[in-house]
C-alpha cells in the first residue's frame, strides 16, 4: 500500500466523543479515574471542556452488558447526541431553586421507574410505584427521555401552588389547583391525605428503592451535556445545577439509585461563586486530568485501531508495550523532532508543548485535532508534489507545524470565546503583541489602571490564556503556543 492510500484510510478518531461512539470502546484509554467511576466509587465527574468527561459517559453506556451482570442497569438523563433535552426548560422553567428540586426529584423518579419497568421488575413495590404514577398521568406514552421531561414540566406546572394563573382556585385541603387529579404531592402528607392515597415524592422514591432492592439490583442515571443545556441563561443554570446538586446528596441515602454526573470544572466554580453549603458534602468525585504517559497511550491505541498503518510500518498490536516501546512506536511512525536541534524536545514533547494552555492543562480533543489536521496537511502537500516532505514518515516535521495554527484557531473560537464571549475584545486586543507581557504593558494595551490590568490578567491567568511566571513582586505573563497562532504573537518580551 502506497503512503498515500495509507493516509487515505488512516484516521485518528474524532475530538467529540459522542460523534464517535461506535468506535470509542475500540481506543478508549481506562486511566486509573475511569476504573474509579466504572467501580461505583465515584459519581460526580468534573473537568474541562475537551478532556474525556463525554469519552468517559459514552464508555460506560458501551458496558451496558458487563454492568448489567454486575446487577447494575443504566439511564440516561440526557440525549448523549442531538438537542439536549433539558433546552426545553427554559420557554417555561422552574421558577426558583426549590422548585428545580422538586423538578429533578420527580424527573429521576419518573426515569427510574421507566427503567424498572422496561426491565421487568415486578414486584409489591415496583406494582404500588408504577399505580401511583398512573393514577397521577406521570407514565409518559413513550420512554424517550423527552416524554418523561414534558411529563415532569406539565405535572410540575398544574401542580404550581405559587404564581397560578388568574382565576384558577386552589384547594385549601390539598394545597394544589382545584381540578388537578394528581396525588403525588412535594410535602409529606398529612394523616387525611394518605388515607386518601397521596404520596409525596419521597414516599415513591421510598418505594423505588425497596423494589430495587427485593430485585437485588441497583441503577445508576447518567447526565453529561449540562454545559449546553443552560449555556445562555446564567440564572437558569445556576438554580438548575444547584438544585441537581442538592437532589444528587438527598438520594445518596438510597444504595440503589446513583446519579452521575458530569461537569466542566468551570460551571461547578460559577455555581458555587458566593458559597455554596451542600458543596463540602459532595465527597465522591473526581477531576479529570491527562498526564503524558495517558496522552501517549491514547495516541498509540488509535494507532493501533488502523491496520494500514500497522501494515506500512510492521508493526504489532498484540504487544503490551512500555512506556519507552510506546514512544518507539510514536517515532516509527512520526519524525523523531519537528523542530530539529541538539536541544530541541523529541517530537512527542513538541507536540504536549503545542497543545497545552497556561495551566499547563493539554486535553485530549487538541491532541486528535492536531493529528487529524496534520495527516490532512500530508495529504494535501503529496498533493501538490511537495518535494521535501519525509518519505519514510507518515506525517512530516512541516505538516505538524501547520496543523497547530488551525488547532490554535479551533480552541480560541470554539472553546475560549464560545464560553468566554466577554472576554473576546480584551484577548483580541493582544493581536500582534509580544509572547511575555508584564501588567505594566499589558496596561499599554488594555488602556486601563494598573488595578483592572491586573483583575484582567489574573481572569486570562485563570482560563489559560496565560501562564505566570516570575515571583509575586515580578510577574510576567506568558502567552502559550497554542493561542500565538491565532493571535499573531512576536516571540519576545514587552517593554
Amino acid at each position: 500500500m502506497s503512503k498515500v492510500d495509507t493516509l487515505k484510510e488512516a484516521s485518528f478518531g474524532k475530538p467529540i466523543a459522542e460523534d464517535e461512539s461506535r468506535e470509542l470502546g475500540n481506543y478508549f484509554v481506562q486511566t486509573s479515574i475511569w476504573q474509579k467511576i466504572f467501580n461505583g466509587s465515584t459519581d460526580i465527574i468534573y473537568g474541562p471542556k475537551g478532556s474525556g468527561k463525554s469519552a468517559i459517559f459514552t464508555n460506560i453506556i458501551g458496558n451496558e452488558d458487563p454492568l448489567f451482570d454486575r446487577r447494575i442497569l443504566l439511564a440516561v438523563a440526557e440525549n448523549p447526541r442531538g438537542a439536549p433535552v433539558f433546552q426545553n426548560l427554559k420557554a417555561d422553567p422552574p421558577t426558583s431553586e426549590i422548585e428545580f428540586e422538586r423538578f429533578w426529584k420527580l424527573y429521576f423518579l419518573i426515569l427510574y421507574s421507566q427503567n424498572v419497568n422496561d426491565y421487568g421488575i415486578n414486584n409489591e413495590h415496583s406494582q404500588k410505584l408504577i399505580g401511583a404514577l398512573k393514577s397521577a398521568d406521570l407514565i409518559p406514552d413513550s420512554s424517550n427521555i423527552l416524554s418523561i421531561l414534558l411529563k415532569t414540566v406539565a405535572y410540575l406546572k398544574l401542580s404550581r401552588i405559587e404564581g397560578v394563573e388568574g382565576g384558577v382556585e386552589i384547594d385549601p385541603f390539598t394545597g394544589l389547583a382545584k381540578g388537578f387529579k394528581g396525588k403525588i404531592i412535594f410535602a409529606e402528607p398529612t394523616q387525611e391525605q394518605k388515607r386518601n392515597a397521596f404520596f409525596s415524592l419521597d414516599n415513591l422514591l421510598d418505594l423505588l428503592d425497596r423494589s430495587l432492592r427485593e430485585a437485588k439490583y441497583s441503577m445508576w442515571i447518567l447526565i453529561d451535556r449540562l454545559d449546553v443545556a443552560f449555556d445562555d441563561t446564567p440564572e437558569l443554570e445556576r438554580n438548575a445545577l444547584r438544585a441537581l446538586f442538592k437532589v444528587y446528596l438527598d438520594l445518596k441515602k438510597y444504595d440503589s439509585m446513583r446519579l452521575k454526573i458530569f461537569l466542566r470544572d468551570d460551571i461547578w466554580a460559577n455555581i458555587t461563586k458566593g458559597g455554596f453549603r451542600e458543596a463540602s458534602h459532595i465527597i465522591d468525585f473526581v477531576s479529570i486530568g491527562w498526564d503524558r504517559q495517558n496522552i501517549l497511550d491514547l495516541i498509540i491505541k488509535r494507532i493501533f485501531n488502523n491496520k494500514g498503518i500497522l501494515n506500512e510500518y510492521d508493526i504489532s498490536a498484540d504487544k503490551i508495550l512500555s512506556h519507552n516501546d510506546r514512544l518507539e512506536v510514536f517515532h516509527k511512525i512520526f519524525p523523531k523532532q519537528i523542530d530539529l536541534g541538539e536541544k530541541r524536545p523529541n517530537s512527542f514533547e513538541w507536540i504536549i508543548s503545542r497543545i497545552s494552555d497556561g495551566q499547563k492543562i493539554f486535553s485530549p480533543r487538541e491532541i486528535v485535532q492536531l493529528l487529524n489536521f496534520a495527516r490532512d496537511n500530508e495529504l494535501e502537500k503529496i498533493e501538490q508534489g511537495d518535494s521535501e516532505l519525509d518519505q519514510d514518515k507518515l506525517i512530516s516535521r512541516s505538516s505538524f507545524k501547520d496543523a497547530v495554527p488551525k488547532v490554535s484557531k479551533v480552541r480560541m473560537e470554539q472553546t475560549i470565546f464560545a464560553e468566554r464571549p466577554d472576554y473576546k475584545d480584551c484577548i483580541m486586543k493582544l493581536v500582534n503583541e509580544k509572547s511575555g507581557q508584564t501588567i505594566r504593558s499589558l496596561q499599554k494595551i488594555w488602556e486601563l489602571s494598573p488595578g483592572e490590568s491586573r483583575a484582567w490578567a489574573e481572569k486570562l491567568s485563570e482560563i489559560g490564556i496565560f501562564e505566570k511566571k516570575g515571583d509575586k513582586g515580578n510577574i510576567k505573563y506568558w502567552i502559550p503556543f497554542m493561542y500565538r497562532d491565532y493571535l499573531k504573537i512576536v516571540q519576545g518580551d514587552a517593554v
